[in-house]
């Protein structure tokens, strides 16, 4: 269970630093340092906390079907196309916005009721904490120092 997001700021440590942590034997294509500040907000972030890099996106392209599952799994950035096929005629639908649900809501060009249809667009990236790093030292003589935390790139629920 998660509570209500918190914003913060927070580093990335240089590609040698990730090398290094390489060596520890449980990195994956994809994974990422976090260095967390003792003054963040995000200080406090443990193993399964989920991180959106909100100057981050990737690509996405997902299937739905109009009127049962009109709902991203994520928060998107941006939706630059929907299309569904009508017949032999591939359709170009409107561009809907997301609501704070994850539901979709078309103002104009929705697909007809219970057809299937593509979403494509860009969504912040989005990680889980897989684990802190049990060397880092973050307290020292009562001041607390920054850690660093693996992020990685899956789904926790295989949404």
């Amino acid at each position: 269970m998660w509570t209500s997001a918190v914003e913060g700021v927070a580093g990335v440590p240089s590609q040698k630093v990730q090398r290094e942590f390489a060596k520890l034997g449980q990195w994956e294509s994809g994974d990422m340092l976090l260095t967390v500040g003792s003054d963040s907000p995000l200080y406090a972030i443990g193993e399964r906390d989920r991180v959106t890099m909100l100057d981050g996106d990737d690509p996405f392209s997902i299937n739905l079907r109009y009127g049962y599952n009109d709902k991203l799994p994520w928060q998107v950035k941006t939706i630059t196309r929907v299309i569904w096929i009508s017949g032999v005629d591939l359709v170009e639908g409107g561009i809907p916005t997301q609501q704070t649900d994850g539901t979709l809501l078309f103002t104009t060009g929705a697909p007809p009721a219970g057809s299937a249809y593509s979403v494509t667009g860009t969504k912040y990236s989005e990680y889980f904490v897989f684990q802190d790093f049990p060397s880092d030292r973050n307290h020292h003589f009562g001041a607390t120092l920054p850690k660093r935390v693996q992020l990685r790139r899956f789904d926790l629920f295989g949404r």
